[in-house]
């Protein structure tokens, strides 16, 4: 939580002072000089979406080099909708601790975009308690992180493509309750690559996945998912693991490699679970 002191010390602070304001169009421009911590990041954010009024974009610009965070919070805050935060020449935060967090409120509309997050905790977290987040696209960044990639609650609508997550000490991607959920393409490194937990008509394909202990997870209530064409490697227990009642997912064409020296399963099924879905041309890569 924010107090009102700090925010009244930020809102007098200079580092936003040679930001450049926001056009008509809603955008504003942050370069390594307008930032001394993720409060300035989320100023521009009130400043581009003019107070969540209108659909506002905020461009990390890596013209003067990596962001990095000189004061206490290294977390970007995310609080209103229709907001787009994206990377212009390749833009780096250093030293976040969660990289970009969603508050607990209905969120729709937000997008992550092309930037490079080296975090002591996870790169993005949303949808924890109450509310939905819908439409979030998650696209074109790399993760450097020590606990989820991107943990994600509630969420409908979902569109996470062409990321990297590297280091992750818990799941590369984990979510609770999806509806609709496109991963597609990631390069995905973590304990477990993909964990979904009561997803309904979500898609993961495409994806390489080097994971320590299993590559794709389907908890109880996972139904009529997709999981197919991934390419999953250092597992020690298996490919793909239905670990709960679920039906009608079609897993299908995935190719599993074992960690050195582990006996691994390409899929981990009952055979209730094969029963009840569509389970085919998945392999062990020799």
């Amino acid at each position: 939580m924010k107090t009102l002191l700090v925010i009244l010390l930020f809102v007098l602070s200079p580092a936003l002072t040679g930001a450049t304001p926001a056009p008509p169009g809603g955008e504003v421009v942050l370069t390594a000089r307008d930032v001394v911590s993720a409060l300035d990041i989320e100023q521009a954010i009130k400043v581009a979406t003019d107070y969540g009024t209108r659909p506002g974009i905020v461009t990390l610009d890596a013209r003067d080099g990596p962001f990095t965070y000189d004061h206490p919070d290294k977390s970007v805050n995310i609080f209103y909708s229709a907001v787009t935060l994206r990377s212009l020449n390749g833009a780096t935060i250093t030293n976040c601790d969660d990289g970009v967090f969603f508050d607990d409120m209905p969120l729709q509309d937000v997008a992550v975009r092309g930037i490079r997050f080296r975090c002591a905790g996870s790169g993005i977290l949303a949808g924890w308690n109450r509310y939905e987040v819908r439409r979030v696209a998650i696209q074109d960044n790399t993760f450097d992180v020590q606990n989820f990639g991107i943990g994600i609650a509630l969420g409908r609508d979902l569109a996470i493509v062409r990321n990297v997550v590297r280091g992750a000490g818990a799941d590369a991607i984990n979510l609770g309750r999806p509806t609709g959920a496109r991963i597609l393409g990631n390069d995905l490194h973590g304990n477990q690559g993909v964990l979904l937990d009561g997803s309904s008509g979500s898609q993961v394909t495409g994806n390489r996945i080097d994971a320590r202990n299993q590559g794709v997870v389907l908890q109880e209530g996972c139904d009529d998912n997709t999981v197919d064409g991934n390419r999953i490697s250092g597992v020690h227990s298996a490919g793909i693991v239905f670990a709960g009642d679920s039906s009608g997912n079609k897993v299908h064409g995935n190719r599993v490699t074992c960690a050195s020296g582990a006996a691994c399963l390409a899929v981990d099924a009952s055979a209730a679970a094969r029963e009840a879905n569509r389970i085919s041309g998945n392999k062990i890569a020799q």
